[in-house]
């Protein structure tokens, strides 16, 4: 993770990353059997720090509250990371998130949800987190793709972003969109 937050997922090879820890690469071998797999690893590290309830609809915990919690601690585990975004759209889910994913279906199924809903609602929300994300660490202000924008001809444009734009707030208005949308399935 070091190594990704010092030359970035572009440059990062097992080659590199043998250099930087002072062994051979086929030693590096020997635990990866490509950059595919040492990806995968480093995106399972990465978001192992999320902290998300276990226990929607228990102890109070509903599933909107739950959703955007995963939604929000997603995007504070990629954000901590240099590429954090790319490096989660890069990796192939491993056997130990296969079995979140189970849990978090159950979770969403207990609340009334099919499980094909329950699949939908969690992959869009992903899908939302991590273009959000890769937008946030690609720019330095989501504002700038708004630059050369002709105001007086697209006024509606200008008031909307009047002031900037806000990462977290654009993020957390796109988030209740999501929530909301899920929530149809319901009714």
């Amino acid at each position: 993770m070091a190594l990704l937050a010092e030359v970035g997922i572009e440059s990062l090879s097992l080659r590199r990353l043998a250099g930087t820890l002072g062994v051979t690469t086929p030693t590096l071998y020997w635990h990866f059997a490509g950059k595919q797999e040492l990806i995968d690893a480093m995106a399972v590290s990465a978001m192992s720090a999320m902290q998300v309830p276990q226990d929607a609809g228990v102890d109070g915990v509903d599933w909107v509250e739950w959703l955007r919690c995963l939604a929000r601690e997603s995007r504070r585990a990629m954000l901590a990371h240099r590429d954090g975004a790319l490096l989660i759209s890069l990796s192939r889910p491993s056997s130990r998130q296969w079995a979140d994913v189970e849990g978090a279906i159950g979770l969403l199924a207990a609340a009334g949800f099919t499980p094909r809903q329950s699949m939908i609602a969690l992959g869009t929300t992903a899908v939302y987190v991590v273009g959000c994300v890769l937008d946030e660490q690609q720019r330095s202000d989501a504002t700038e793709a708004f630059t050369g924008i002709n105001v007086a001809a697209s006024p509606l444009i200008g008031q909307a972003i009047q002031g900037g734009i806000n990462p977290e707030d654009r993020f957390e208005d796109g988030l209740e969109v999501i929530v909301r949308g899920v929530g149809t399935f319901l009714t």
